[in-house]
């Protein structure tokens, strides 16, 4: 029943988290807003359990977790994703 922590670059932006991005680039372009999930919300989906992932490029010093920036000053967060609804859940809810 513990969160998932996604230690993966861009995992909390939508698109390809494979696909290399520049260090202090935009966030990632995608074509579809409505039709592409990010990994971490994928991830709690297929699980069921909350997951978070970063906004930007991730990484671990021993001590604690940093986020990159982007050169226009766009700051690296983490995003907590819980799974969406199943059909079952939804006729519950309505």
């Amino acid at each position: 029943g513990h969160r998932i922590h996604l230690e993966v670059c861009w995992s909390a932006s939508d698109g390809d988290p494979g696909r290399p991005q520049p260090s202090y680039g935009p966030a990632p372009h995608i074509d579809d807003p409505l039709g592409d999930v990010s990994l971490d919300q994928y991830v709690a989906n297929l699980s069921r359990r909350e997951t978070d992932g970063s906004t930007r490029q991730t990484g671990l010093d021993g001590t604690r977790r940093s986020t990159m920036s982007a050169a226009d000053g766009e700051r690296g967060r983490r995003v907590l994703r819980r799974p969406e609804p199943l059909d079952h859940e939804l006729d519950q809810l309505a």
